[in-house]
């Protein structure tokens, strides 16, 4: 073919292909077209923040950080092996538990987040085959309060609650009456069964509302006085029941209000972090040991086990889910940079659902030297010994004449020694000047 056809021939090819990929011309452009649209990825459930919804105790927990002996003095050059253990334990409230279901007024609104709590809720009581299940339903005035105690048994329990007739309003005072009932078949419970008590409601009573309030924080009062803990699941539109848990000290209360967010997902999701409460679950933990760079420097590579974080004066650690009881060991080696007062400290935190459980925090002091001093120290070594903890074990409440309050755990502030270099773009330079003038200077680098 002569040059100048073949080179029309190109040119007409380009064309043919441009016009191939417009929408309009046709069933080829179609599908052409449709073959360069992009396809949507596929849409992640969102992760629903259960600190919104939940409310009450949050369970917290018991941890024993230990820094292991740090030596009084090291030479520049010399190493040292710093080593931190963490023990944690959290309380099984469900172990030994008596639970006593209380169902008030429905609403066709609130019914499939009361079916959907109350599936969450027998799929946690069936982690212990034992465990003992009343219900009291409250449009019912002359049933039979009967507990069971096999599997078999809370499942026709609980089903029978999730199946009540959708729309009983109840009045205030029938409420308070049946409430009152289901209070005393718990204080009639022995002493080695843990009272539980779970209201359930899904609209405000329609008269004498007071008298319900009166009695829901009377009762509250009398299981927490016999070491016990009540859980309000409130799916009513205005949140009437947790407006009156939120004003009961927060021991032995847990509560969940989807506020007026009705879905039976919310509720499963929320259900399970009350369950995850009692039961001690801890959703991770993290282990740190970090250390002032002017003083001290890491042997690259020697943190053990390998942690998720490894930078200029900081290693961390993190675990996984665990219920109830974790450990944690890390360990690293330094070296002496230069001299000075060396601090090294080690930190615990530990979360559920978002939310602190435990946390404690220990410091020891080295003191670097130039070689050949012979072991003096040249600093005040204020090491090792000293653990705080800021987040402690929640005790079940003992009885008393009336409800405690109890103490809100606070975190200690961090010590304040010689600042460190950390994760970030903050360096720290030294200007050798003469000595009127000699300072040190932070400088944040672009």
């Amino acid at each position: 073919m002569p040059k100048r056809y073949l080179g029309r021939a190109v040119a007409v090819g380009f064309v043919l292909a441009w016009l191939a990929t417009i929408p309009s011309l046709g069933a080829g452009s179609r599908r052409a077209s449709h073959l360069a649209v992009a396809q949507p990825a596929p849409t992640a459930t969102p992760r629903v923040d259960l600190s919104a919804f939940l409310f009450g105790d949050p369970v917290t927990c018991e941890s024993r950080l230990r820094l292991e002996p740090l030596p009084t003095a090291v030479a520049v050059g010399e190493r040292i092996t710093v080593t931190a253990t963490v023990d944690m334990s959290c309380p099984d409230s469900l172990a030994d538990a008596a639970v006593l279901v209380f169902a008030g007024s429905t609403e066709p609104g609130a019914q499939p987040g009361i079916e959907a709590g109350i599936d969450r809720l027998a799929g946690a009581l069936d982690r212990i085959p034992d465990t003992p299940l009343a219900v009291v339903d409250a449009a019912a005035a002359d049933a039979p309060l009967v507990w069971v105690d096999t599997p078999m048994g809370r499942k026709a329990a609980l089903d029978a609650v999730a199946a009540r007739p959708v729309g009983l309003y109840l009045d205030g005072e029938a409420w308070a009456a049946r409430l009152k009932a289901a209070s005393a078949a718990l204080a009639a419970l022995p002493p080695t069964r843990r009272p539980m008590l779970v209201i359930v409601d899904g609209r405000r009573p329609r008269l004498f509302v007071p008298l319900a309030r009166s009695q829901v924080e009377a009762s509250a009062n009398a299981v927490r006085d016999a070491a016990g803990v009540v859980v309000l699941l409130d799916m009513s539109l205005d949140g009437w029941l947790a407006a009156v848990g939120r004003t009961l000290p927060p021991a032995g209360v847990i509560g969940f209000d989807p506020h007026a967010a009705r879905d039976a997902g919310i509720v499963r999701l929320g259900v399970q972090g009350i369950v995850d409460r009692l039961g001690g679950v801890i959703d991770v933990a993290l282990l740190e040991i970090d250390w002032t760079t002017d003083e001290l420097r890491v042997v690259d590579g020697s943190a053990a086990p390998p942690p998720v974080f490894d930078g200029h004066g900081m290693v961390q650690w993190r675990s996984g889910r665990a219920d109830r009881e974790l450990s944690m060991k890390g360990r690293v080696v330094l070296t002496g940079r230069a001299v000075g007062r060396g601090t090294v400290a080690v930190s615990f935190e530990a979360d559920r659902a978002g939310e602190a459980i435990a946390a404690a925090r220990s410091t020891g002091v080295v003191c670097v030297q130039a070689r050949g001093a012979g072991g003096a120290a040249t600093c005040t070594p204020e090491h090792t010994s000293t653990v705080i903890q800021s987040a402690t074990s929640t005790p079940p409440p003992r009885a008393t004449s009336s409800p405690g309050v109890r103490a809100t755990p606070t975190r200690p502030p961090r010590p304040t020694a010689s600042p460190r270099v950390g994760p970030t773009n903050l360096r720290r330079w030294r200007l050798w000047l003469p000595a009127a003038w000699r300072a040190d200077a932070a400088v944040r680098l672009p």
